[in-house]
């Protein structure tokens, strides 16, 4: 068990800490949450589809499929929206 000094800071802490979480889940949607088409590639995701058909046309595809926000992958998998 802590030391009774280091009991109360940690236990309030962890509590807001839990209660920051918990508020920023309710207000906020995160990145990985936004819908959008599978990864194609790990190293270059959707990339290479977006540079081989024309200007705008995957993107139009995926916001008729999964709404007018679409997340999809760039190099190494990074998410962009």
């Amino acid at each position: 068990a802590l030391p009774i000094s280091y009991a109360a800071p940690a236990r309030l802490s962890a509590c807001t800490w839990t209660v920051y979480r918990l508020v920023l889940r309710s207000k906020y949607i995160r990145l990985q949450d936004i819908p959008g088409p599978p990864s194609a590639s790990m190293i270059y995701g959707n990339l290479e589809r977006i540079q081989k058909e024309d200007p705008g046309v995957p993107e139009r595809e995926w916001a008729e499929t999964y709404g007018g926000v679409v997340r999809f992958r760039t190099l190494l998998g990074v998410s962009s929206v």
